[in-house]
């Protein structure tokens, strides 16, 4: 088999072309050994370099317009002349490129050297390493036979279509030889290989689940059968280094922002454009809240939004919205009556940065305000730093059908970005989450548009919500479900950062922890 070892790692690209010029040495009469007897043989080649030990040639290719790169190649077999093992620079040292070296070499193979147990190497190091078969068992040599052809058809990824000009792929193996041998005998002692990078699609093999198995176990870490971390665990250390090395936030910022096939039609009418408080974020047609007895029509900038907690049966309900505008305060508390929701969460401020954020939707403490056919009353009013509790009495004139509904406000986010600590994000999601028990009918949950903060919260709460049933948690397949249903919903990389950061802080300091009756999983 003839083999010309070279590296093409920054050389070839799929489906190209390439010519490869190798000189070939014509007169071996003339070789002389040097007079201490050691059998060494000293040849000037091409660029009058001495060579050792074996014959030096001369190997240049082109790319592009960078020029001619020239790279001196070493003979390791004679008897053909331009047989060689490895690439070398100028100065013999062995040229590295990532530790890849690629072969240029004719499929065909030859049944006498494989007869006398002359094997070329598939992978790194000289064709004289692979040319003794040693000494070992029959299994032994069975097990290398194998591991050459698994590694044959890995690197023989490059094919030689012409031989100085000529098409060779009709050609049988000693006809090629003895092409080759005639080239040394032509005025310009060249051999000119015309070759091109093959696309080579590896077979698919299995591959067993992954599981991350750490070193050491805390001592408060449960273990699953046969002795495997529990997948909560395991998610948690996953979820740790992807924050530790970036590639959790480098994923997150791949997703889609909108699940594609799905439609805004609704969004997008004349008559519905002015409800949307930012003209690219649209409630989806299939998961958008539609009125029912609203006199402006059925539209509203807000979505359904389900989180399903596996393992638990629970559904966490919510209505993801944007801010109330002037004009659509009375369809908010429509939607707030015919969704028989008690709970509104709000994420902003009314003004950030002089910029109106949300219209004040709210009467004050003890007055009332009409809303079409329902009346609000505020009853109760708390004020801390970073938090406003209200109560309100919600009336049907119509019926004087009278509801309760609680408002919570987070008044802590900064203009800028998001919190530099999560302690006063966590203790709001965690009274949220207080006023949530036993409640069957959706929260609504607001920010400005209604998709970054608003998307902060939910993923955070059904974060606790799976710890909690002593499920894995993996923030980015909750992102995806919640996209699923309103687009963009997490809206920048550091507002998943840190939800992210706030999970694993939950997890490692236990302020969330597996209920007692899903700790025997």
């Amino acid at each position: 088999m003839l083999v010309f070892k070279m590296d093409t790692t920054n050389f070839f690209k799929h489906g190209q072309k390439h010519e490869i010029r190798i000189t070939l040495p014509r007169d071996k009469q003339k070789v002389k050994t040097n007079s201490g007897g050691s059998g060494v043989v000293n040849r000037r080649g091409p660029d009058n370099l001495p060579t050792s030990h074996q014959h030096r040639s001369s190997h240049s290719h082109r790319r592009g317009s960078s020029g001619t790169v020239t790279r001196h190649l070493i003979d390791s077999d004679t008897r053909h002349g331009g047989r060689v093992s490895a690439l070398h620079n100028r100065d013999s040292s062995p040229v590295k490129n990532g530790g890849c070296v690629k072969e240029v070499r004719f499929a065909l193979e030859e049944t006498k050297q494989e007869a006398s147990g002359v094997r070329s190497s598939e992978g790194e190091g000289s064709l004289s390493e692979g040319s003794s078969r040693g000494s070992g068992s029959t299994s032994e040599r069975r097990r290398k036979r194998q591991t050459n052809k698994s590694s044959r058809r890995r690197h023989n990824d490059q094919k030689v279509l012409l031989i100085n000009g000529r098409d060779v792929s009709a050609m049988t193996h000693e006809q090629v030889v003895n092409f080759i041998r005639a080239s040394r005998e032509c005025h310009s002692g060249e051999l000119v290989l015309t070759v091109k990078q093959n696309v080579y699609l590896a077979e698919e093999l299995e591959e067993p689940e992954f599981q991350y198995v750490p070193e050491a176990l805390p001592n408060s870490v449960s273990v699953g059968v046969s002795g495997q971390t529990a997948p909560l665990h395991e998610s948690m250390l996953l979820l740790s280094e992807g924050l530790e090395a970036g590639s959790l936030v480098a994923q997150f910022e791949q997703l889609y922002r909108r699940k594609p096939g799905l439609t805004v039609t609704e969004a997008r009418r004349p008559d519905n454009e002015k409800k949307n408080r930012y003209r690219d974020i649209s409630p989806y047609d299939t998961t958008r809240v539609i009125l029912t007895n609203a006199v402006s029509g059925d539209y509203i900038n807000a979505s359904y939004v389900n989180m399903e907690i596996q393992g638990s049966g629970i559904i966490n309900r919510y209505i993801a919205s944007q801010g109330p505008l002037a004009g659509t305060c009375t369809d908010f508390w429509q939607m707030v009556w015919e969704q028989q929701s008690t709970l509104i969460v709000m994420l902003t401020t009314v003004v950030e940065q002089g910029r109106v954020k949300c219209h004040r939707y709210w009467p004050r403490l003890y007055e009332t305000v009409d809303f079409g056919t329902l009346q609000v009353t505020c009853l109760k009013e708390e004020e801390t730093p970073g938090f406003a509790f209200r109560e309100f009495t919600l009336i049907n004139t119509e019926n004087q059908d009278e509801r309760h509904i609680t408002h919570m406000q987070y008044l802590a986010w900064p203009d800028h970005g998001v919190p530099e600590d999560s302690t006063d994000f966590l203790n709001f999601v965690a009274q949220v989450r207080q006023a949530r028990t036993g409640m069957v009918e959706p929260t609504i949950v607001h920010c400005s548009a209604g998709i970054g903060r608003t998307g902060v919260l939910i993923l955070m709460e059904t974060a606790q919500c799976l710890i909690e049933a002593n499920e894995p948690v993996y923030p980015l397949d909750v992102v995806r479900s919640m996209r699923d249903q309103r687009a963009m919903m997490i809206q920048t990389a550091s507002q998943f950062r840190f939800v992210c950061e706030a999970i694993q802080r939950v997890y490692s300091e236990g302020l969330v922890k597996p209920l007692a009756e899903y700790q025997q999983r």
